[in-house]
């Protein structure tokens, strides 16, 4: 945190931190890593529940909380 605030000039804490992570998996990581399509499908079935993805569920949340907190609904 002593370095947050040296570098960037304001304090980061853990909270923060978390979402600065969860955002950088999801720009660079991903798609290396082969993720699913946005909707949580793998394929195209026509389910009516989404299947939690194991990158949201590793971010401590499923893929529909996800989608509403990080707003990927709008992307």
């Amino acid at each position: 945190m002593r370095h947050s605030t040296r570098l960037l000039g304001n304090r980061i804490n853990v909270s923060m931190w978390r979402h600065v992570t969860i955002a950088i998996a999801n720009r660079y990581l991903n798609e290396a890593f082969g993720r699913q399509a946005e909707d949580g499908h793998a394929d195209e079935n026509d389910d009516d529940e989404v299947e939690d993805n194991a990158w949201d569920l590793q971010a401590g949340h499923g893929t529909r909380l996800a989608g509403m907190i990080y707003a990927r609904e709008l992307m």
